[in-house]
């Protein structure tokens, strides 16, 4: 029996619509990376692709791309067969669970809300107006994360629209709420002046802008 034929199957989940599909294929790159460089084992393949043995199941994972892996692959059921994000992330536990002994619950939670921030991202900027600013432009680029973390864009598991309309990523545009504070209440460091700025405090107070979902 050829040795593949022996490694353990898993559930496959078929691939979704186009926000879906790059959803999966963006929460899964950082992922796949974490998995490669903390635990995958190279595998020798003769065409030249990209294998490695997860040595916790013993399954053979498959990716293709470079910095950013991408159509992740295990070997089941006598041929390679497509991940999606959901069954990636049950493997991913799994081998660490497998790695280190150890259960953690709240990591895949963790990978399954930065997939859907990152759909909730990707929807939005498909919408939203692009700045012609090229410098706001790159602060607003960064959709995907860090590409060595399981879940880059977790957010805690609130909900979307509690920080979707503040979102940079999502090219979000929204105004500061300015606070009255006393001044005998204020401390201040630095060349505040640009403050003044933005409006006329009351006799004996200071303007302090606030970001509004700091104050939900």
């Amino acid at each position: 029996m050829d040795r593949m034929d022996r490694l353990e199957p898993m559930e496959l989940t078929p691939p979704g619509d186009d926000i879906a599909g790059r959803a999966d294929a963006c929460a899964a790159a950082p992922l796949l990376n974490c998995l490669i460089r903390e635990v995958a084992q190279p595998y020798p393949d003769p065409d030249g692709r990209r294998v490695y043995r997860l040595p916790g199941g013993g399954r053979l994972l498959r990716v293709g791309g470079g910095r950013r892996p991408v159509g992740p692959e295990v070997y089941a059921a006598g041929g390679w067969q497509r991940v999606g994000h959901t069954e990636l992330v049950k493997l991913v536990a799994e081998e660490l669970r497998r790695h280190t002994g150890l259960s953690n619950d709240e990591l895949p939670a963790e990978m399954i809300d930065s997939r859907v921030a990152v759909a909730a991202l990707l929807a939005a900027r498909d919408r939203a107006a692009v700045p012609e600013d090229p410098y706001v432009r790159s602060e607003q680029a960064l959709v995907t994360g860090h590409p060595y973390h399981p879940a880059p864009k977790a957010r805690g598991g609130g909900p979307v629209a509690s920080w979707l309309p503040y979102a940079p990523e999502a090219h979000a545009r929204f105004p500061l709420v300015l606070l009255a504070v006393r001044e005998d209440l204020v401390a201040e460091e630095g060349d505040t002046s640009a403050l003044d700025a933005l409006g006329q405090a009351p006799p004996g107070y200071r303007l302090l802008p606030a970001h509004p979902w700091q104050l939900d």
